[in-house]
């Protein structure tokens, strides 16, 4: 979002402001809770279950702020704008305004290290694997899926449920079938991505300076599916040969309405990757 306010996502031209980094003297050590329960079923001798329940709980979560987040900051009242000549030296967060807290064009931001409000995740992982042996070779199976059940953390000054959210699917799946014969073996493996939202925005309904913000979301981003798949050749003492084709449908990262590519840590932009490897042991 790039309104100044920080509440209303408007169409603007991209701006930079210059930010400073600095230390913060009343940063605390985090705390955190972990729990974790597990069940493994061996269903047949041939294919099996496993089920991981977590729960983790991290307070005055070490983190930095972004100037979208001081912009939020200054939305809850939480902070004050300074006029541009102000002297900041005893400040960690800060933005300066042309025109200070009369709402003035932003031209510099502080921030640093800072405990938050913390986070807490919730969620099941749920595993199923499987082997059949015939005489066409033998098969194996095996598929990861991470379901999040609920993410909690304070944004804005509000706490709330961002699971599903743009860059955090509520749901994952890594699913590999496997062949081998003799020396030679295949490999398919397919990665999911649930779809998300594209977007959030903290609004005001009672415009009572974010006192009680409401998270709304917007859009819907496709889900990803990806298909990896490899050829392995065993030579013996002379080595052993892989071909693979990552991406083998040269899937497109997935864009949000208005075409661009926002988030490269979830969907990457490498397109289908051929590979040839050979490895030897001495």
């Amino acid at each position: 979002q790039c309104a100044e306010n920080g509440i209303e996502a408007v169409d603007c031209a991209p701006a930079q402001y210059d930010t400073y980094y600095q230390s913060n003297p009343d940063l605390g050590a985090e705390t955190s809770d972990y729990v974790n329960l597990g069940a493994v079923w061996d269903v047949t001798d041939e294919f099996g279950i496993k089920l991981d329940y977590f729960k983790l709980s991290i307070d005055n979560v070490i983190q930095t702020k972004s100037v979208d987040s001081l912009l939020l900051d200054e939305a809850a009242g939480k902070i004050t704008a300074f006029d541009s000549d102000a002297d900041i030296s005893n400040e960690t967060f800060y933005i300066k305004r042309l025109n200070g807290a009369d709402g003035g064009r932003l031209v510099e931001a502080g921030t640093g290290y800072f405990n938050g409000e913390g986070f807490e995740i919730e969620g099941i992982d749920l595993t199923f694997t499987g082997m059949v042996e015939t005489e066409f070779g033998d098969f194996r199976f095996n598929n990861v899926n991470s379901i999040i059940l609920s993410y909690d953390q304070e944004l804005g000054g509000v706490v709330v449920d961002t699971a599903g959210w743009s860059g955090q699917p509520e749901f994952k799946s890594v699913a590999t079938l496997a062949w081998s014969l003799g020396d030679h073996s295949v490999a398919w493996n397919l990665t999911y991505t649930d779809s998300t939202t594209e977007a959030e925005v903290l609004t005001d309904p009672d415009d009572n300076a974010l006192t009680d913000g409401v998270w709304e979301t917007s859009g819907k981003l496709d889900s990803w599916l990806i298909h990896n798949l490899t050829y392995s050749y065993n030579a013996g003492e002379y080595g052993t040969v892989s071909f693979t084709v990552n991406n083998l449908t040269d899937e497109d990262p997935v864009l949000s309405s208005s075409g661009t590519w926002d988030n490269q840590d979830l969907y990457n932009n490498f397109g289908r990757d051929i590979r040839v490897n050979y490895q030897i042991s001495f």
